[in-house]
């Protein structure tokens, strides 16, 4: 598939690679005003460009790959806005971990979603992505990182080294007396619905969205930070029971509602669940249903495509936007 751009002929993979240095320049950018006008820029244009790629890896049956990890980098920017107006709500990108801090620091008392990329702003080809969910008051910060996949134990892995980069950015915070150790707590919850290499951002968008819909959850995650300081509070969902390598590291189960599940790529974690039996939406169908009717066969696997499909509405929904 291929978008003209005057005389010359250009595919989304061939613009995606020639804009990958540009996705290293914009985690750069320490300004996060600066960053969201160039960022606003480059997403509108690439959105097309990603719109045809992700429409034809659904086409194909292919699963997400690094060009849409490219394409999640220059159009979260304008997902997250469209998707705030679509809500009402504030969902915020940030580049790294770096210009989130700064952000919170100098924002005003109250709650959003970030949807930021777990690296240093001096980390490059890092594109992992998380939702934290961010509550201010006065001196007081409290941060929930929904991970969507689950910590491997292993330095490569996306997961470990989001966990770890946020800790160094944070004892960086410390350093500089720009964060009171007392005055923050953390928590990292592993949600275990991501099964594939590059849905991060897509699951990230979604599960802020969600956090808006049930806001009970967000209250109840808010209400068992435990630790101040270095030290996290760490949760992991029921799905991901049998995927976490460390449980005695773990302090305790908890249970999300039914719609935090509903993109996960594999059954097998849904089966661990409290809620697959669960009724999750108006045409009455069970969570087990719900991600049965996105079930795709790629490589002898059975596999959701349900936040592949996902990924497509939300650029659709930019575009209309747009145009």
């Amino acid at each position: 598939m291929e978008k003209r751009l005057g005389k010359n002929t250009i595919t989304p993979y061939d613009y995606a690679f020639g804009m990958n240095e540009v996705c290293t320049a914009l985690q750069k950018i320490k300004n996060h005003t600066v960053y969201e006008k160039i960022s606003k820029v480059l997403g509108e244009h690439s959105v097309e460009y990603a719109l045809l790629h992700t429409t034809k890896l659904l086409k194909e049956n292919t699963q997400s790959n690094i060009v849409s990890n490219i394409f999640d980098t220059l159009t979260l920017p304008v997902i997250c806005k469209s998707e705030s107006n679509n809500i009402g709500n504030r969902i915020v990108n940030f580049s790294c971990l770096n210009s989130l801090f700064t952000y919170v620091n100098k924002s005003r008392d109250g709650n959003f979603k970030a949807i930021t990329k777990m690296a240093k702003n001096d980390s490059i080809n890092r594109m992992h992505y998380t939702c934290i969910d961010v509550f201010k008051k006065g001196s007081k910060i409290d941060l929930v990182v929904y991970e969507s996949a689950c910590l491997q134990g292993i330095a490569s892995a996306g997961p470990d080294y989001g966990v770890k980069y946020l800790r160094n950015v944070l004892k960086d915070q410390f350093t500089k007396g720009k964060i009171k150790p007392e005055n923050i707590r953390v928590g990292v919850i592993e949600i275990g619905i991501q099964n594939s290499p590059s849905d991060c951002a897509i699951f990230s968008v979604s599960t802020a969205k969600n956090l808006y819909k049930n806001t009970e959850t967000s209250e109840l995650m808010f209400s068992k930070l435990n630790n101040r300081g270095k030290k996290f509070t760490l949760f992991y969902n029921s799905s991901a029971k049998n995927t976490i390598i460390d449980p005695k590291s773990v302090r305790q189960c908890i249970y999300l509602a039914p719609l935090f599940l509903k993109h996960a790529t594999s059954k097998s974690g849904i089966m661990l669940t409290n809620a697959k039996d669960k009724k999750i939406n108006k045409k009455g169908e069970t969570l087990q249903q719900r991600i049965a009717g996105n079930y795709q066969l790629r490589d002898g696997f059975i596999y959701s495509n349900s936040i592949e499909v996902k990924r497509e509405i939300y650029l659709h929904r930019v575009n209309e936007r747009n145009s």
